[in-house]
């Protein structure tokens, strides 16, 4: 079935399912028309003002833009999607927060970005016993691991059924030797 989000717009997306609560693309759509005051009586402060209607309805080529991946997946939605979207969106919000930090950790481009930005996981690596490498290999690798785990614990759902509430087995298994090697 399809989310009602936005005005006359209808959505079928398929629903990631993790510790009991949903991961949906529709968290972020509500997010985006809520934020920009579609869905309010008085539009207010944007919290997510780098969000457009093009990072929420992504059409083929839309899909592979890493720019729009890296501003959705970015850990200023990761912290607006509570407060605008509320408790439902949790699991939504920490997946945000992984890939976000899991992005940052494999994206150091400079000596200052992480102190510019205010990201301790953009500063350069300077020590193999790094927090972030710890990090990498614990709790990013954890989150992943006990989400597939919650979802296998399911009755009533067939292995096909299952297999659609994570993520594919490939990017899993991608995000696993990118943070070994």
């Amino acid at each position: 079935q399809g989310n009602q989000v936005g005005p006359h717009r209808r959505t079928l997306l398929r629903q990631l399912w993790c510790k009991g609560k949903e991961i949906k693309w529709a968290h972020i759509e509500e997010l985006y028309f809520k934020d920009k005051g579609v869905q309010t009586e008085t539009p207010g402060l944007a919290l997510v003002p780098k969000l457009t209607l093009e990072h929420t309805s992504l059409g083929s080529f839309a899909k592979m833009r890493v720019d729009l991946a890296a501003q959705v997946m970015s850990q200023s939605v990761d912290k607006a999607i509570p407060i605008v979207v509320g408790p439902a969106a949790e699991r939504t919000a920490q997946l945000i927060e992984v890939v976000d930090r899991l992005f940052d950790c494999l994206n150091v481009t400079s000596y200052t970005e992480g102190k510019r930005k205010r990201k301790p996981s953009k500063d350069p690596y300077i020590s193999s016993k790094d927090w972030r490498l710890r990090w990498l290999e614990g709790p990013c690798l954890d989150f992943f691991s006990e989400w597939e785990e919650s979802v296998m614990k399911r009755e009533d759902f067939t292995p096909a059924q299952k297999k659609n509430m994570l993520l594919s087995q490939p990017t899993l298994t991608g995000i696993q030797i990118t943070v070994h090697s």
